[in-house]
C-alpha cells in the first residue's frame, strides 16, 4: 500500500484466521481482523466507520 501511496487507507480483514495470525496482521498495519465468531453485524459496522472516521480525522 505505502508503495502506491495508499498508506492513508485503513485495512479491514475478515476471513478464517488464526488468533496468532490476526494479532502479526495487527502489528503489521491493519486496522481490524474480524473471523466468523465476529457475527454482531452493527458492531462491526459500528467498528469500520469509527476506523475510517479516525482516518479521516487524521489525515485532515
Amino acid at each position: 500500500m505505502k508503495e502506491n501511496g495508499l498508506e492513508d487507507i485503513p485495512i479491514i480483514l475478515g476471513g478464517i484466521i488464526p488468533s496468532e495470525d490476526a494479532e502479526e496482521l495487527k502489528k503489521a498495519g491493519v486496522a481490524a481482523v474480524y473471523t466468523p465468531k465476529d457475527f454482531h453485524l452493527t458492531e462491526i459496522m459500528s467498528d469500520i466507520v469509527r476506523i475510517v472516521d479516525e482516518q479521516v480525522n487524521e489525515t485532515v
